[in-house]
């Protein structure tokens, strides 16, 4: 769906380095960044991490299970579910930007 109306709306340039250097400049080292780090921006659903874990409980993951994180965005679901869980999680996304920067902020 590239130049789809949707991608266009969300679509943002450099959001990976918008996000590191926003982060480096409140005092992260960029070279010590967990999960944790990234999850006040990168759950940008409703309750944020907190709906996450709820949804994560109620869904009773188990490690070694093939998750499809549906509407990813930047990943912070995916990363949670596979960090906590153990889960195997594929994310997609309508929006070319997103799932870039969560390759890029899962990779570090």
């Amino acid at each position: 769906m590239k130049n789809s109306t949707i991608e266009n709306h969300y679509k943002q340039d450099s959001l990976f380095h918008s996000i590191t250097e926003a982060m480096s400049a409140s005092g992260l080292d960029l070279d010590s960044l967990t999960r944790e780090h990234f999850s006040m921006m990168d759950e940008f659903h409703v309750m944020g991490n907190l709906g996450t874990t709820l949804l994560a409980e109620a869904v009773q993951f188990k490690r070694g299970m093939k998750v499809l994180d549906l509407g990813c965005g930047i990943g912070g679901a995916s990363r949670f579910i596979a960090d906590k869980y153990g889960c195997e999680v594929t994310g997609i996304d309508l929006t070319a930007a997103y799932i870039e920067t969560a390759q890029l902020i899962s990779e570090k």
